[in-house]
């Protein structure tokens, strides 16, 4: 039932909301009517009745106020045409956008966020779009903090950003972080994000330990891909210092900033006292789907992020972490093997042994025609490829002018390496009689024994860092700078991993059985 007040205003500008209807949609039938009259009445009925309420006494718009309102309403109609039409765009997805109508717009307009203009709306509408399936999400996220956006609306965009990526946006994870550190959004906006509701703006406005309690967080989030306001909100050494808040306390505690690098310290797989299953990233979704067939991870690309290779050519990469995942798919690459150099990006070796840079097209370096399976590893410059079933392994520099390219000669069989720098490997290798070991091969060819193998194992390395599973699914973790070794119990299964990474925080994993990308890692 249309609001007296509301059906008036409709009536006044019915030319202009009219002509909004005409230009959107070419024919108006009986079950859009539907639509529309619900759309007034549940969306634009609540916007309306939030902007009499800031209109005062009388309750009757400014034309200021009668400016946003059209806006909202147009901004409606292209909601519900979205919708409401089939596209034929794949790309274009019909967003839900009555969150954003129903409850965040009349918190942000009772607020006096779109006092001045309606491109907050516009921000708003926009970012729900791009967010697809997250909107609902992302609004849920910031929709409590339009009370502090109300007083910095010049934080508005970069507070969007860090709300999308809290909300899920696993792309946003570096721009968003940065965005902190530099300060960029109100103080108090990221404890009431990452509190959930357990800390209010109320309680933190003009208090010094808003900031204090910004940086702490930032930081936090920052250094651990896998928090997210679902762990911070619940985990005991975060809920300290939302006591601190409750407390009246001018600033973080020491001993809650000690708990905290306490658990940021014992989440480098070093120092793990146990390894769990944190999520998982990429899914089956149909023949349209990013993710064709099981994939392989290839290397990581940085921080909470790596670039996998199914079976069917199809090249990913994959964000990653505690508020969400993202696969998007780069293109098609089918060859043989691929490797990452960090600097000199992917190469792909094909069945003639030709190795070609995937950047830019370029035939970086040769090597013998691969028999056999082939195993491949990327350091920092250099790429390396060894067929199985030769005594050798080829390597490129396909970042020098010219291409330096040669192969290692090896002794014992390898059935698996990485790369810990240039100029060495990790390698499991066979001698031949039924025993295994893990060895650093220098570039020279000349080995070191890292640690006896019980059989035939999985091998990662990572900024010096050295981890195998074992077959029974043991994780062995050495640090060649120290030497440090231990091993801790797992849940993997390395009879059906088709590939193994490692981070300082995580093992990354593939299986025959799944189109998804596995992570573990120490408890969150």
């Amino acid at each position: 039932m249309f609001d007296e007040r509301f059906h008036q205003f409709v009536m006044d500008h019915r030319d202009a909301i009219n002509g909004m209807v005409t230009r959107l949609w070419p024919l108006v039938d009986e079950h859009l009517h539907g639509r529309l009259r619900r759309g007034f009445e549940r969306c634009l009925q609540p916007c309306f009745a939030a902007l009499s309420s800031r209109a005062g006494a009388g309750g009757r718009l400014r034309p200021d106020g009668e400016r946003v309102m059209l806006a909202v309403t147009e901004l409606l109609l292209l909601a519900i045409k979205k919708r409401y039409y089939a596209f034929p765009d794949k790309d274009v997805v019909a967003v839900d956008q009555e969150h954003l109508f129903d409850h965040v717009l009349p918190r942000a307009i009772e607020a006096g966020l779109l006092d001045d203009s309606a491109r907050t709306l516009a921000l708003l509408f926009n970012a729900g779009e791009n967010l697809r399936e997250l909107s609902a999400r992302f609004y849920d996220t910031i929709g409590p903090l339009v009370g502090i956006l109300a007083k910095h609306p010049d934080a508005l965009e970069p507070s969007i950003h860090v709300s999308a990526w809290l909300a899920g946006d696993a792309r946003r994870r570096s721009h968003a972080a940065g965005l902190l550190a530099a300060g960029q959004v109100p103080p108090e906006l990221l404890p009431v994000a990452a509190f959930k509701g357990k800390v209010l703006a109320t309680a933190l406005s003009g208090r010094p330990i808003a900031a204090d309690l910004h940086d702490v967080l930032a930081r936090s989030l920052a250094g651990d891909p896998w928090l997210s306001p679902a762990v911070i909100s619940e985990d005991p050494g975060f809920r300290a210092l939302a006591d601190a808040v409750a407390s009246g306390a001018g600033s973080v505690p020491h001993g809650a900033r000690e708990v905290l690098e306490r658990r940021a310290a014992a989440k480098d797989l070093r120092a793990a006292s146990a390894i769990k299953f944190l999520g998982k990233a990429g899914r089956y979704e149909g023949f349209g789907g990013a993710v064709d067939s099981p994939p392989r991870a290839i290397a990581t690309t940085g921080e909470a992020s790596l670039v996998a290779w199914t079976m069917g050519g199809r090249l990913l990469h994959v964000e990653y972490g505690g508020t969400g995942s993202r696969v998007h798919a780069l293109g098609t690459a089918p060859c043989t093997a691929i490797a990452r150099a960090e600097r000199a990006g992917l190469l792909a070796l094909d069945g003639r042994g030709g190795i070609t840079s995937l950047q830019s097209g370029r035939l970086a370096g040769k090597c013998h025609r691969p028999k056999g399976q082939v195993l491949a590893a990327g350091a920092v410059e250099r790429v390396f490829f060894h067929d199985q079933s030769s005594k050798a392994i080829c390597y490129v520099n396909p970042g020098d002018e010219p291409e330096v390219a040669g192969t290692i000669k090896i002794k014992r069989p390898l059935s698996a390496m990485a790369a810990i720098d240039d100029d060495r490997l990790a390698a499991v290798a066979s001698d031949g009689r039924g025993g295994w070991s893990l060895d650093e091969l220098a570039f020279d060819g000349s080995t070191r024994q890292l640690s006896p193998l019980p059989g035939p194992s999985l091998v990662a390395a990572h900024e010096g860092l050295v981890a195998c599973i074992e077959p029974d699914g043991t994780l062995l973790a050495i640090d060649t700078t120290s030497g440090r070794a231990g091993r801790l119990a797992t849940f993997i299964d390395p009879a059906t991993t088709t590939s193994f990474l490692v981070t300082r925080r995580e093992v990354i994993t593939t299986h025959t059985f799944t189109h998804a990308i596995h992570f573990h890692g120490p408890p969150v």
